[in-house]
């Protein structure tokens, strides 16, 4: 009789092991058939199950490359190199409250001129996105990170020569700016390539070891810079932002699945080519504008207080420079405390992301809209904790 695969498709697939075949002991060649197939059956079942445990089954012609999937094994060392980034930028960006009275003192201008620094930094780290994000398409989060630790380093060291603020602008502001850009969204593309049901985990790993930095680096300033002068520290300073490549060549791509036999990594990412970096359908999406324009708001009346806790503490009486200096320590912890608390409430999914967001930015508001009244010392810590326990839970909801 004719075989049907037509029935064999409409009939519901019974495991070998359980079906009702009756053989006679006298055919081998039967036994060995029904034999191979349970084995088959078995193993096959046993492949579907390891794929669907980690996350990536998606057919049984696909392979997978042993010791290089995602969640797991390399996935961790790709975590330790973003933590170890992450302390670099943010350690220094959310430091140059301490360099703030230095410049003031070395070059001698206005307050206006010299807050130029700390703002093109941060304002071309943040607005380089569509630029990095072209340049991962086209070249890969390792190579990127590596040479925007390497451009972050040589703006660092050629800021030794500055003689003036518009020189630092330059030098410090526009290259270090757009380098710590290049390392912070290479940094982002490898952990959520990376991850997948580990994802949050990973993500609040980083950004809380990564804010270590932020009390970490006013201390390391403070000692460099009584020890070697402006200049041997920023010599010192590009040294330090060099490690960053050695960790930016950690982040080699995440593996995929493949037909090949011999699956090799390639570089995971969703934009496969350059033209789909600058989408621009997206902005027609009126609550996308309005989360853009939320941050933007936030970012311009928030984050340049940063720059002055320190000087503006040192106008108050009774507070000493000691005192002073001991506030950006304050806030980095209160940073990493309101990291890890929203880190805690996301999990929860009795809460509104977007809700609690605008609840900490109406805090956040209100605190620095007080500070001025806050003229002791006590007071002030009880600003820098609010303070930076609103930014950590901040650069979490971004996420």
């Amino acid at each position: 009789m004719a075989y049907d695969e037509s029935d064999a498709v409409s009939q519901p697939k019974t495991p070998l092991s359980e079906s009702s075949i009756t053989l006679d002991e006298s055919e081998p060649d039967a036994l060995m058939f029904i034999s191979d197939a349970q084995n088959e059956e078995t193993h096959g079942q046993r492949n579907g199950e390891n794929l669907r445990e980690n996350g990536k089954y998606s057919g049984s012609r696909e392979r997978f490359s042993s010791g290089s999937r995602v969640d797991t094994g390399y996935a961790w060392v790709i975590c330790l190199a973003v933590c170890m980034l992450n302390i670099l930028t943010d350690g220094f960006c959310f430091s140059l409250n301490i360099l703030f009275p230095i410049f003031l003192e070395q070059f001698g201008e206005s307050t206006a001129a010299t807050t130029m620094i700390g703002s093109v930094l941060t304002g071309v780290m943040l607005l380089s996105g569509p630029i990095v994000g072209f340049l991962l398409s086209r070249f890969g989060a390792r190579l990127v990170c590596f040479t925007g630790a390497a451009v972050a380093a040589a703006g660092a060291v050629i800021s030794a020569l500055a003689g003036s603020v518009l020189f630092l602008v330059l030098s410090l502001g526009l290259l270090t700016g757009f380098g710590f850009g290049c390392m912070l969204i290479a940094n982002m593309v490898s952990v959520m390539t990376w991850f997948v049901r580990r994802r949050p985990l990973a993500m609040g790993i980083t950004s809380i070891v990564g804010g270590s930095g932020m009390f970490i680096f006013p201390y390391l300033i403070a000692v460099l810079r009584e020890e070697y002068g402006l200049e041997g520290f920023f010599l010192i300073l590009g040294g330090i932002m060099l490690h960053g490549c050695v960790f930016g060549l950690l982040l080699r791509p995440s593996p995929v699945t493949s037909t090949d036999p011999n699956p090799k990594l390639t570089e995971t990412n969703d934009t496969q080519n350059a033209t789909s970096s600058f989408d621009v359908v997206i902005f027609k999406n009126w609550k996308f504008d309005l989360l853009l324009a939320s941050n933007f708001l936030q970012a311009l009346g928030f984050f340049p207080i940063m720059m002055f806790v320190v000087s503006r503490a040192e106008e108050f009486p009774g507070l000493t420079p000691e005192q002073a200096a001991f506030l950006p320590t304050v806030v980095g912890m209160a940073n990493i405390g309101g990291r890890l608390l929203a880190m805690i409430t996301l999990d929860c999914k009795a809460f509104n992301k977007a809700c609690l967001m605008a609840i900490m930015e109406f805090i956040g508001g209100t605190a620095i809209a007080l500070s001025i009244f806050c003229e002791t010392y006590a007071w002030q810590v009880v600003f820098s904790v609010a303070y930076g326990i609103v930014g950590g839970t901040c650069i979490i909801f971004d996420f």
